[in-house]
């Protein structure tokens, strides 16, 4: 979103004169742009388990581990 409204209030935005159709090309492109700058995280974890009196408990800190991988 920053990258939108940097290039819609720059000098070289011409808004009023661009149609829907070139408007939805450039979203798109600048997507394209910024996904390609975002770091990608796996979408499966492995969690280490350990069954203890008749239950599972989840070894060590999985989740903690894994949020630091994502930058928020």
């Amino acid at each position: 979103m920053s990258k939108m409204f940097e290039f819609a209030f720059s000098d070289e935005a011409d808004l009023e004169n661009m149609s829907e159709e070139e408007g939805v090309e450039l979203i798109l492109e600048m997507i394209a742009d910024v996904m390609g700058e975002v770091k990608k995280v796996p979408s499966e974890v492995e969690v280490p388990l350990t069954k203890e009196d008749g239950q599972w408990k989840i070894d060590g800190e999985v989740f903690t581990d894994y949020i630091e991988d994502l930058e928020l």
